[in-house]
């Protein structure tokens, strides 16, 4: 499997989004036919939140599920006994989006190699390093966008189990499991064993659908 890094030229680029809080938090996102989504816990604790220059406020969300964060606070200890992997973490915006990625109605199947792909503002430092003046080196800001491999492991409730090729660091969250044009998850989370879940885009569309909300290609 391999990564590779994309300088972010375009804001509409592969329909990924960037995310950033007016708390400061970084995060993803995907623009699907004319919603965006993301993980909710991404937005959960902020009034609002930007993307690409638009402003969104975090409770004009069409639809917004962060059930762990329940589980966690009430049943810390019994929440993935009673509830298993069955919880929700997504949040579904109104966008003017022309994207022409579609949630897939289906699982991907054990041992299948999807892709990541997630965007950082990234702050690098140039300049001369051997010189010591405090104007001889500037903090560049630029949005990069990351492409990993993600090999199917298992399935567990609304979860896709995933083995990386580079371990996802925090800000990531939100960014989409995709093949071709297809949405097959959205990221929850993940440990330092390169071992990341993303929620389902079958369960997804499933609440959705629960709702009688539409997404609309």
């Amino acid at each position: 499997m391999t990564n590779s890094l994309i300088v972010h030229k375009d804001s509409s680029h592969e329909g990924i989004a960037h995310i950033y809080t007016n708390i400061g938090m970084d995060g993803n996102g995907v623009f699907v036919g004319n919603a965006l989504f993301t993980a909710a816990h991404v937005v959960a604790h902020s009034e609002n939140f930007g993307v690409f220059g638009k402003n969104y406020t975090t409770k004009s969300a069409v639809c917004y599920f962060d059930d762990d964060y329940w589980y966690k606070k009430v049943l810390r200890i019994l929440s993935f006994t009673i509830f298993g992997w069955h919880f929700n973490d997504f949040a579904m915006y109104e966008a003017n989006s022309h994207s022409s990625f579609n949630f897939s109605s289906n699982l991907p199947s054990v041992n299948d190699v999807l892709e990541t792909y997630s965007i950082k503002d990234e702050v690098k430092k140039q300049g001369n390093s051997q010189c010591h003046n405090i104007f001889s080196t500037i903090n560049m800001s630029q949005l990069v966008t990351h492409v990993d491999s993600a090999k199917v492991l298992y399935i567990k409730g609304n979860y896709i189990f995933c083995e990386m090729n580079e371990m996802l660091e925090k800000g990531r969250s939100g960014c989409p499991l995709i093949k071709g044009n297809k949405v097959y998850g959205i990221l929850r989370g993940g440990d330092d064993k390169r071992i990341c879940w993303f929620q389902s885009s079958v369960s997804i569309l499933k609440r959705l659908q629960e709702l009688y909300i539409r997404v609309k290609y």
